[in-house]
């Protein structure tokens, strides 16, 4: 699902049904705590970037960014564009990010430069990024963000650390941690997850929300999810539960928020809604597809006036095309005759939102929609490749226009964002950036073929050598006087073998096969 932003969480607030949910940072750090310059190059990490220019093994990236602005207000005929940055990019084997130092045009001569630095673990995920600003022409350290991540739910964010530096002390001083305790139970299954904050002394902390799972020993599936939080440092006080789970899927590794039940590896078809120890109403979704779904919370809630009154949000979401497009809607009603029944009358609030896509998988569009105001001009102009529903209008968005060159990368990319004006809104340009001096970042391998093209083989800079033929029944490799060093036999049409502890030197590459028999000489460096 790309870019879901779940309307839903907008729902709940309505129903008062909200509760704390601490700086969540549950997945991806990279995307959502990243920096302006971070965010303007997301769409050059996505693997549908990737080229395979000599192999398919490579790994292409662009080294050089410059970031262009204009004056959306500028009425005249062409786009004059004003260069205001340039960002430098170094990364690792992966196409990772590990260094960008930007240079603004029009900042003052000693404080134009900015320089990032990330580290990944091994699952490629960010655990540190410092960054630098410059200062009378000096980088200098400005802050550091640590991450760490949950050993099973490896994209889980269990901890986030911001720090300071101290010019005076010369070293980093924290201001800010974010911890998520995990508890499972014998069977690796999530039962609480604790969040604790650190306290104004900058050693202490406090436990400032908890969620609660539990099973049931027949099925195994949990059951019970309760959240309880700690808003006011009088102790946790439960506030969301719900029972009698039904699933549509689970996996025991429960880390969603209730407005993410209805995606991933853990989503609810059905649940008795509780508030407070109270139950207050039902939670039902109907899934239809890989992904699309209907997800409608009717529960009575306390309003304003400290009456009871019964609600319903309904928040649906659907895959539109083979392209990937999307429409996700939120419908929030008020039984106002008090029959039990919710009508299309009793609306109180409704929007929705339209993603689409390129074939590269590149968001081109998104824009949000409410009703028209009954006051409004009934022809509502609206500049935009989205045409609204009748009786709608679009209230928000951003555009982006991509060129390709020939390989399938980014060279540059139009960002345009809604200005919303009731009779005239439309798209209107604000940045532009254009990409170049593209690099090979990979590791190097390269894929050779033997001259009847039967076999393939490639040898990574890490030692490891990997070799395709098609009905291949053994393999073995000799060094150049015939020595056997390897004779194995297979039934996999690919092998990896490890020659990282062969000294250097050349050796041939023997395989049979159904196919016949090859033969193939190879360096070892």
């Amino acid at each position: 699902m790309k870019n879901f932003t779940l309307l839903l969480i907008s729902g709940l607030l309505y129903s008062g049904l909200s509760y704390a949910q601490t700086d969540q940072i549950y997945t991806r750090p990279n995307e959502k705590t990243a920096k302006a310059p971070e965010k303007k190059i997301s769409q050059f990490m996505k693997p549908v970037n990737k080229t395979t220019r000599n192999n398919d093994n490579s790994i292409w990236r662009p080294k050089t960014e410059v970031c262009f602005v204009c004056d959306p207000e500028d009425e005249s005929d062409e786009i004059t564009w004003y260069e205001d940055n340039i960002i430098q990019y170094t990364y690792d084997k992966y196409g990772n990010v590990t260094v960008f130092e930007q240079e603004s045009v029009e900042a003052e001569e000693g404080e134009k430069r900015s320089r990032t630095f990330i580290k990944y673990n091994d699952n490629q995920k960010v655990i540190e990024r410092i960054e630098q600003h410059e200062t009378d022409g000096i980088l200098v350290n400005h802050q550091k963000t640590e991450f760490d991540y949950d050993n099973i739910v490896t994209d889980f964010v269990t901890r986030r650390a911001t720090y300071n530096w101290d010019e005076v002390k010369n070293e980093w001083v924290k201001n800010y941690e974010h911890k998520k305790l995990i508890t499972r139970d014998s069977n690796n299954n999530i039962t609480q997850i604790l969040v604790k904050l650190l306290n104004y002394d900058g050693e202490s902390y406090i436990d400032r929300e908890r969620t609660d799972i539990i099973y049931d020993e027949v099925t195994g599936k949990a059951k019970t999810w309760i959240n309880s939080t700690n808003d006011y440092g009088d102790g946790m006080q439960e506030g969301i539960k719900y029972d009698n789970i039904v699933w549509e899927n689970t996996n025991g590794q429960i880390i969603e928020t209730n407005e993410q039940f209805v995606t991933g590896n853990n989503r609810i078809k059905e649940a008795k809604v509780f508030k407070g120890g109270k139950e207050v109403g039902t939670y039902k979704t109907v899934f239809t597809g890989k992904e699309d779904f209907e997800c409608t919370i009717n529960v009575t809630q306390t309003n304003s006036d400290s009456e009871e009154e019964y609600v319903s949000n309904v928040h649906t979401y659907k895959i539109l095309n083979e392209n990937g497009d999307q429409r996700e809607e939120l419908i929030y009603k008020v039984d106002a005759n008090g029959d039990g029944v919710f009508t299309n009358d009793e609306i109180v609030e409704q929007q929705y939102l339209i993603w689409k896509y390129d074939d590269k998988g590149n968001q081109i569009i998104s824009a949000g929609f409410f009703p028209m105001e009954e006051e409004e001009p009934v022809a509502t102009f609206t500049a935009s490749p989205v045409t609204p529903d009748p009786g709608w209008e679009q209230t928000d968005g951003e555009m982006t226009e991509y060129t390709y060159n020939e390989y399938g990368e980014i060279v540059s990319r139009v960002v345009y964002m809604w200005f919303y004006e009731p009779g005239a809104s439309q798209y209107l340009p604000m940045e532009k950036y254009v990409s170049s001096e593209f690099l090979d970042v990979s590791t190097g391998v390269k894929t050779t073929q033997s001259e009847n093209g039967k076999l393939t083989y490639a040898v990574s800079k890490d030692g490891e050598m990997e070799f395709c033929m098609e009905g291949m029944n053994s393999y073995a490799i000799c060094n150049i006087n015939g020595s056997v060093i390897v004779n194995t036999k297979t039934e996999n049409d690919t092998e990896t073998v490890s020659i990282a502890d062969l000294p250097a030197g050349l050796y041939i590459l023997k395989i049979i096969g159904t196919k016949g028999t090859e033969n193939v000489k190879f360096m070892k460096r």
